[in-house]
């Protein structure tokens, strides 16, 4: 047999053993390093009771869609009230729609019944209930998405309207009272300006 040995491996096994624990140390912190990537705009669904609403907060993205949708249909609206003119809005929203959730119910009962050693009867009842959303396959092919029970509204925080028909007050009113209605928001939400004529 040979015996040769490098001079490397002649050290102490102290310098080893601490080689061999940085080694581990790395490996066992090296999802921590490089942590797995997300796909963008991914919403973890927060966990829903029967009864509560998903208050889970919508991003930026999707919030600017929203109010998007909210001005175009108030545009279309205020376009159509006699003396407004051209008409700009802009909805500033404080919170995205918020939903509530199907879910199936399954209620078990269960009776026991133990006789002591001095005769008498003791008796047990066991209530389980069990509570499992329920998914319908979504618009998107291949995902599931939870059944809605009830959509509430998003909170309208604030809408400004731009009309150059604004100028006279009884248009200001009629455009003021149409966005309260359309929105169902106080007045306080609300501001109407005249905007300049187009030439």
């Amino acid at each position: 047999m040979f015996k040769i040995i490098p001079d490397s491996l002649k050290r102490p096994k102290t310098i080893w053993i601490g080689i061999a624990l940085l080694f581990g140390l790395m490996l066992i912190n090296v999802d921590r390093l490089f942590p797995p990537a997300k796909p963008p705009n991914q919403l973890v669904p927060s966990p829903i009771s029967p009864g509560e609403f998903d208050t889970t907060p919508i991003n930026d993205r999707n919030l600017a869609t929203a109010e998007a949708t909210i001005e175009q249909r108030l545009e279309k609206i205020l376009s159509a009230i006699e003396g407004a003119g051209h008409v700009k809005v802009s909805v500033f929203l404080a919170t995205g729609p918020k939903y509530e959730y199907a879910f199936n119910m399954t209620s078990n009962q269960r009776t026991v019944e133990e006789k002591d050693q001095g005769g008498g009867t003791r008796t047990t009842v066991e209530n389980n209930q069990t509570e499992q959303l329920v998914l319908s396959r979504g618009i998107q092919a291949g995902r599931d998405e939870p059944v809605v029970t009830k959509e509430m509204k998003p909170e309208v925080q604030g809408v400004l309207v731009v009309a150059t028909g604004a100028s006279d007050p009884r248009v200001k009113i009629r455009i003021n009272r149409a966005v309260e209605t359309a929105l169902d928001i106080e007045p306080y939400r609300v501001d109407v300006l005249p905007g300049e004529e187009r030439r």
